[in-house]
């Protein structure tokens, strides 16, 4: 689906809110944006705890040192 404009929380911490998609061939990679930055993160079957489509966020568990935040 469609996941631009979707807020993304890692680990109940606030990452940003998805610009862009990118579809590489092995994962969908999002361009998650916030104040401060752009976060690269892989959205992998992995990652994904739940996807809110009724208030657009995508809940994720990242492994450790991904955002190096």
């Amino acid at each position: 689906g469609n996941l631009e404009g979707y807020q993304v929380e890692a680990d109940g911490i606030f990452i940003g809110t998805i610009i862009s998609v990118e579809e590489l061939p092995s994962q969908l990679l999002a361009h998650v944006k916030n104040e401060n930055s752009v976060h690269l993160i892989p959205i992998v079957e992995d990652f994904i705890q739940n996807i809110n489509t009724k208030s657009k966020i995508v809940y994720l568990t990242l492994p450790e040192g991904l955002l190096n935040l």
